[in-house]
């Protein structure tokens, strides 16, 4: 009866074995660290296939004929580092080269990754045949030279440096006593940094995703998964419909990717779609304002031409001249004929049929502003405008159009109301006038220098008042 009692309990607890090896289970923290699936520090958690030890709250990595200390772990790209062997005192001899230095089982998915650069020491002459670097200039030659942990290997034969370039599988990183007795490996070296700040030793191994988990039956899989036969032999739990293997989470998860994939385009298409017809509305609707701006500006260019034409006033008669006339006087604004730049046009010599010398002013297409000025003129405004110049040239002792000038600032009145807008009306008063001047002078000269930049304002001022001491 106990015999039958002792083989059922153990049939239960095979059982449970069983069963919790197939559940994909994270084992638990190792001391401070934590343990990712699929890594297994124990037989009722992780995947089996990859067997690490917890030895007193230390992570430990098991090759063939060694074990080393996990320094670190990456599950989001299955990556663990580990520590390499360390140098017998004294010599230039890894303490692992009895077991040939680190050999993984290739039954087992982890590998060594491309990461590493390889340094070998004390090598024999057979290394100089091999695809290693071992020059005088080479890496491994600087880091023997440079390091004070590599004394003893100053005064052995040969080292040699081997970077892994491809993404075949490594399994061994092979130290031999006929070839080389040593070696040291760097994770990710920037070999261009100085040997004082390259990183500690150590060697980055990787693992393959694990499979979905083994089953026998239904019961060793849960809700979101059915145990199927599997290629290659054997049952899996193999994950249901709207579900996929997570083999980061080692568990079955909502197959939400394509679902947020597919929302993500249409939100981003629709964005899209608004924004663009956003985009043509402001620009039909400034091109509509802009051109109804232009279509305002001429008609009152026209209503007031006819006003001035209709006012009464001495001097020659005004006449209206269309563009065919203007253009056919100009030579169509031949840049021979260009008299000056302005901030609001530019002035053209023109003879018309008469033979009568003019000047015509070209407003810039599409500005007010140079139209108000066109407006202006060089109407019975005029001459006060003219006094407004006429004490900008006392006052600057400079022409009203000098080409010696700055291209923007050719135009005196042009270039007078930038240095006003900047505040520094005296910097262009004539420094003859401020030599010696007193304060009193100095008011009058800011006084005049307003009063010719009221005379300057492109609309009528009614009344202007000048007020001084």
């Amino acid at each position: 009866m106990m015999v039958n009692l002792l083989r059922l309990v153990i049939f239960v607890a095979v059982l449970l074995v069983h069963t919790a090896c197939a559940v994909a289970t994270r084992c638990p923290d190792c001391g401070r660290t934590p343990v990712p699936y699929p890594l297994s520090t124990g037989p009722t958690c992780g995947n089996q296939l990859y067997k690490i030890q917890c030895d007193v709250d230390v992570l430990k990595f098991d090759s063939i004929n060694n074990t080393y200390r996990v320094l670190s772990i990456s599950p989001e790209n299955q990556r663990l580092v580990i520590g390499q062997s360390h140098f017998l005192p004294n010599t230039c001899v890894m303490a692992d080269l009895a077991a040939n230095g680190i050999q993984l089982n290739t039954s087992l998915p982890f590998t060594i990754t491309a990461s590493n650069t390889v340094f070998y020491f004390n090598c024999t002459d057979t290394m100089l045949s091999v695809a290693l670097d071992c020059t005088p200039a080479s890496p491994c030659q600087t880091y023997q030279n440079s390091s004070a942990q590599m004394s003893t290997c100053r005064r052995v034969p040969h080292c040699c440096s081997y970077k892994k370039e491809s993404s075949t599988n490594q399994y061994f990183l092979r130290i031999m006593i006929e070839r080389c007795r040593a070696y040291t490996s760097f994770v990710n070296l920037n070999i261009s940094l100085p040997v004082s700040r390259w990183p500690d030793p150590a060697l980055e191994l990787m693992w393959a995703l694990p499979p979905e988990p083994p089953c026998a039956t239904q019961a060793q899989c849960d809700s979101t998964s059915t145990c199927r036969d599997a290629q290659g032999g054997g049952r899996r739990c193999f994950c249901n419909h709207k579900f996929r293997w997570d083999a980061i989470a080692g568990r079955c998860a909502s197959d939400l990717k394509k679902a947020k994939s597919k929302r993500i385009t249409i939100v981003a298409t629709t964005i899209c779609c608004v924004g663009i017809m956003i985009v043509s509305a402001v620009f039909a609707t400034t091109v509509s304002v802009r051109r109804q701006r232009v279509k305002a500006a001429r008609q009152r260019l026209s209503r007031e031409r006819e006003e001035i034409v209709g006012a009464s006033g001495g001097g020659r008669s005004s006449k209206i001249f269309t563009s065919k006339e203007i253009k056919r006087a100009t030579n169509n604004f031949s840049p021979t004929g260009l008299l000056g730049v302005g901030g609001f046009g530019e002035v053209y010599k023109g003879v018309l049929d008469d033979g009568t010398m003019v000047a015509v002013k070209c407003a810039k297409l599409g500005n007010t502003k140079s139209i108000d000025q066109v407006l202006n003129e060089l109407t019975d405004k005029s001459d006060v405008y003219s006094f407004g110049v006429l004490l900008l040239e006392t006052l600057t002792c400079q022409k009203a159009i000098d080409f010696n000038r700055p291209t923007n600032d050719v135009n005196l009145v042009t270039y007078v109301k930038r240095i006003v807008n900047e505040e520094r009306l005296m910097d262009v008063i004539d420094p003859m006038l401020k030599k010696r001047a007193t304060l009193l002078e100095f008011d009058a000269m800011k006084a005049f220098g307003f009063l010719a930049m009221s005379c300057l304002e492109e609309r009528k001022i009614v009344n202007l008042t000048l007020n001084s001491e």
